[in-house]
């Protein structure tokens, strides 16, 4: 999710001085590809590798990040350093590097970014098990044509978008942030940022002020509350099931949405992109959407009634809802997970992990370690705990 922290880097961004300036039946197998990798569109960041001389690094893909950021342990392998910075909200010192000679595949990061952000990232690093050192931001994603493709398990750097690449959406720039205007009832055209970035439970996150009024107007219902990781940590959010939200002509009910005390804004993140082969033309300022024609079999929430933390790079169950699947499945507050269906919990990315519990209308087969004991519980997971996002 867009956090403090990220909403922090937009200041970085300006005082650093390199901020971003920003028919026929759909087929997108014509467009060339410049670069092309494996995504695997489970509920964790989408990453890539960077070259850094002869050092490999990931970075995630995060079109809610203005900048690109990489973690103080990557200091050695940065240019010289312009400038640092603490941050005002939480102790972290931000340090500003010009960028070395960096590749993605054979892009050149150099030419295209006017910096790096370096920061301490070691939450992110230990929700991957420490293989994702950075987020590559805006600042160079601006300059590209980005397709996320969830049947393919792809995403693909273009040369451009190919002749038919989908519905066409227009994308705004707002402070560095890309941004698409989605019609709620109730509210009109609201502007959401499009982040990759934001994963975990739901779709992104609504302001807190639009979540009270459609509350009022009975067009969201509160479904519990769900989790969110990234840089600074794993969070909990109240989740709200939005009754419709529109993208051009592309109508959705029962949309996911989190919101929490502070102010929040409105964004779709990769769980909501998830539902769509997207072409991303940042250059364009254009996005063209494709239906997925067979979605992935996630809901936007976890009904098994869990409440999940990260300690010491073990997933341990943190509270059970009294009645819920975990519950009558025999879970108890302390278990270890170790695995989750076909997801290895102990290797797989946190939001991964909670990820696969979102499935709902069938079995489930979870793995845990309770003291020296190991079990395999079977869990029911209730098709009618909380409407399914489509």
């Amino acid at each position: 999710m867009i956090d403090a922290l990220r909403r922090f880097l937009l200041f970085v961004a300006v005082f650093a001085a390199f901020s971003p300036s920003f028919a026929d039946e759909p087929s997108v197998n014509s467009a060339a590809h410049r670069c092309d990798f494996e995504a695997p569109f489970d509920g964790s960041l989408l990453t890539v590798p960077i070259t850094f001389g002869n050092e490999i690094y990931t970075f995630a893909i995060d079109t809610g990040s203005p900048e690109t950021v990489c973690d103080i342990a990557m200091r050695f392998v940065l240019g010289g350093r312009q400038s640092a910075l603490m941050s005002l909200r939480k102790p972290y010192l931000i340090e500003f590097f010009r960028t070395p000679v960096a590749h993605v595949g054979k892009l050149n990061v150099t030419s295209r970014s006017g910096g790096f952000v370096c920061m301490d990232m070691r939450t992110l690093r230990e929700q991957n098990h420490g293989r994702i050192c950075g987020l590559l931001g805006m600042s160079f994603l601006k300059d590209h044509v980005i397709r996320l493709d969830p049947e393919k398990h792809r995403l693909s750097f273009l040369h451009s978008a190919g002749p038919h690449p989908g519905t066409a959406i227009a994308i705004k720039d707002v402070d560095g942030w890309p941004t698409v205007n989605a019609e709620i009832p109730g509210l009109g055209p609201v502007d959401f940022i499009i982040d990759t970035g934001c994963i975990g439970s739901g779709s992104g996150t609504l302001s807190r002020d639009s979540f009270k009024s459609l509350r009022q107007l009975g067009l969201m219902q509160e479904v519990g509350r769900g989790v969110s990781s990234g840089v600074a940590g794993v969070s909990e959010f109240q989740l709200g099931a939005l009754d419709s939200l529109s993208l051009g002509p592309f109508k959705h009910s029962d949309v996911i949405l989190a919101t929490e005390d502070d102010e929040r804004p409105n964004v779709l993140g990769l769980n909501f992109w998830s539902r769509y082969v997207v072409t991303f033309d940042f250059p364009g300022r254009t996005m063209f959407l494709i239906p997925a024609k067979s979605r992935e079999k996630f809901l936007d929430m976890d009904v098994s009634g869990l409440s999940l933390s990260l300690e010491a790079g073990h997933v341990v169950v943190k509270d059970v809802e009294a009645g819920g699947p975990a519950a009558l499945g025999g879970v108890r507050i302390g278990d270890a997970i170790l695995s989750v269906g076909s997801c290895d919990a102990t290797k797989a990315p946190f939001a991964a992990v909670t990820r696969a519990f979102c499935v709902s209308g069938r079995r489930l087969q979870v793995s845990i370690s309770r003291g020296k004991q190991r079990l395999s519980l079977l869990l029911e997971m209730d098709p009618e705990k909380l409407p399914c996002g489509n």
